[in-house]
């Protein structure tokens, strides 16, 4: 009767230590979407984003911080073309140059080709700053 009673007390608790397990990663997964909805969003703030590129441009001096820079340039690239040509077509010449060397012709992140594909797909892209 005493090992059937601890049998239960010990299958109770493993339950419920997996049930507030998968809370935990609900909650953590949740959190990482909001952050990548954010991120994506930035664009959304003209201004946010338009300095957000110039700092890109200007201060990515290190592995990282270019990395960090890349990956949401390249997530608005990717879900929002639109909105990242008009942001870039507030810039001049030599930033928009130069975004294009370090951001898009060497990509961090994804391939070229999806990049350039995504931008192609804008309908002023070809007037744009990034137009090659």
């Amino acid at each position: 009767m005493f090992k059937k009673l601890i049998l239960i007390v010990l299958l109770g608790v493993n339950f419920s230590s997996h049930a507030t397990t998968d809370q935990k990663i609900n909650v953590e997964s949740l959190m990482l979407q909001k952050s990548y909805l954010k991120e994506i969003n930035q664009c959304g703030n003209e201004k946010s984003f338009l300095s957000l590129i110039k700092s890109a441009v200007k201060e990515a001096n290190t592995f990282y911080e270019h990395g960090s820079y890349a990956q949401t340039i390249e997530e608005v690239i990717l879900q929002n073309p639109a909105c990242f040509i008009a942001s870039t077509n507030k810039l001049s010449k030599k930033e928009c140059e130069t975004l294009n060397e370090k951001y898009i012709k060497e990509p961090f992140f994804y391939p070229r080709a999806m990049l350039t594909d995504a931008l192609g797909r804008v309908k002023d892209a070809n007037q744009s700053c990034l137009a090659v």
